[in-house]
């Protein structure tokens, strides 16, 4: 397959990633932060510019009837706050990778957050509270869905559902980082093709970010596990989310360099994927290991480099 060709695998695959990871609509986290992207810069195809005039009118027509729920504007609102700051984080700095800007167009949309619930008390208990109740629902419907009489796993399911329901509203927020950078990098990769630009999304076996984003990982186990309260306690807990996410795939890349040579064709590929679905505890641990030790050893320069001299 040519780069081109796998760089649209992994869009599809960031794609996948937003729609089984994003608490609020997939759709609308990855389209609105595209149109402001495509809009913020000269240059642009008429077509681009036409679709993501579209992509917003059908994203905010809601606000000519008014009848949409306070979910719908907190959807929008932190699309386009992202959006905006992931085109001010790239507005002369394509050289950056995408994870710092994403990571930089995170920070500003949180800034912005956090900005706000200072001159508006309850903000968040009250954000809390409407996810809650979307998570709820959905929880609900699935699990209604599952226990019909569809035979005792599907039932069993079902119930799981519930008993993964009070951590995915602790953490939703950290997933929500998670699908906002996988919604970046799709924005990116569609609005490179747009306007004519190669900007292909690199190999997964490259991937990389600034080791300075260690520090997140100890200032997360550090709110977690200090007696700071139920609050820092979830700060910490949610910014292990997003770290992990990434060091884990960070980790796959070294793990996919190691085996590169042994994986030959698609089928050797295909293989090597159904043997890390299958042992997947010992992949996950494997990789977020890897992935957080590339940060001081640099895995894959030493294990690139020559043999010395005896």
């Amino acid at each position: 397959m040519s780069p081109r060709g796998w760089s649209l695998v992994r869009a599809l695959a960031l794609a996948g990633a937003v729609l089984a990871l994003s608490p609020v609509s997939p759709l609308v986290l990855v389209l609105v932060p595209l149109a402001v992207y495509l809009l913020a810069f000269r240059r642009q195809s008429p077509w681009a510019v036409a679709l993501a005039i579209f992509v917003l009118a059908a994203a905010f027509q809601g606000l000519v009837t008014g009848m949409q729920g306070p979910m719908w504007y907190v959807e929008r609102a932190w699309a386009l706050l992202l959006g905006g700051a992931f085109a001010l984080a790239t507005v002369g700095r394509r050289e950056r990778g995408l994870v710092t800007r994403g990571m930089t167009a995170l920070a500003g949309a949180l800034a912005v957050v956090g900005i706000a619930a200072i001159f508006r008390s309850g903000l968040l208990s009250e954000l809390d509270w409407r996810m809650g109740q979307q998570l709820g629902r959905a929880a609900s419907a699935a699990s209604t869905w599952l226990s019909g009489d569809r035979g005792p796993m599907a039932r069993e399911l079902g119930s799981a559902i519930y008993r993964v329901f009070d951590w995915e509203v602790r953490l939703y927020p950290g997933f929500l980082a998670l699908a906002s950078l996988a919604a970046l990098g799709v924005g990116s990769y569609v609005g490179a093709r747009l306007s004519g630009r190669d900007e292909a999304l690199g190999p997964v076996r490259d991937f990389r970010f600034s080791d300075h984003l260690v520090w997140l990982v100890v200032g997360g186990l550090v709110l977690f596990l200090a007696p700071l309260g139920d609050v820092a306690a979830r700060v910490g807990e949610n910014l292990l989310v997003l770290m992990s996410g990434l060091y884990l795939l960070r980790g796959a890349g070294v793990l996919l360099w190691v085996v590169g040579g042994a994986i030959t064709s698609g089928w050797m590929a295909l293989l090597w994927a159904a043997v890390a679905v299958l042992l997947y505890p010992v992949a996950f641990v494997a990789a977020l290991v890897l992935g957080l030790g590339d940060t001081w050893l640099d895995l894959r320069r030493r294990l690139a480099a020559p043999p010395g001299p005896r």
